[in-house]
């Protein structure tokens, strides 16, 4: 059968046509990809295939996210397959997050842990030291009160 093709549409401007938006279109940079936060689990081989499966994707570290909460809840036995159908489950518009936005704020929940602690350790010794002659004499005067002293 010899007959021309005549596509769908083509006498009105901008019907069966959907313009996807830049930032989806756009793929991230190279860096972008190495700074995302990947499961614990997966090993460093796994890492790169995943870097080459997330390459385009509009959001890439909600799919990791999502991968590390279902590896915690032990629902995925191949990773790199899973994420493989995450990502297309993403392109084709059908992926929701059931345990990304828990992951997420978990993570940021122990960065704020570790950005605490790293000040105290910033602080100098001094202040410590007053903190903790100002308790001594605190709890002398507790303890006097307490038992009936002056």
């Amino acid at each position: 059968i010899n007959t021309p093709y005549h596509p769908l549409h083509s006498s009105l401007e901008g019907v069966g046509v959907f313009d996807f938006p830049k930032t989806i279109r756009t793929a991230p940079a190279t860096a972008d990809l190495e700074n995302l936060i990947y499961p614990d689990k997966l090993l460093p081989g796994e890492k790169q295939t995943a870097r080459q499966i997330l390459h385009g994707s509009p959001n890439p570290q909600l799919i990791l996210d999502e991968l590390a909460g279902q590896m915690q809840d032990g629902h995925v036995k191949n990773a790199i397959g899973y994420l493989r159908t995450l990502k297309t489950r993403q392109q084709a518009g059908t992926f929701e997050a059931e345990y990304a936005h828990r992951v997420e704020a978990d993570r940021k929940r122990r960065q704020e842990i570790l950005e605490q602690r790293k000040r105290l350790i910033v602080e100098p010794q001094t202040q410590f030291a007053t903190n903790r002659d100002s308790a001594r004499i605190k709890l002398t005067e507790l303890r006097q009160t307490i038992w009936g002293k002056k």
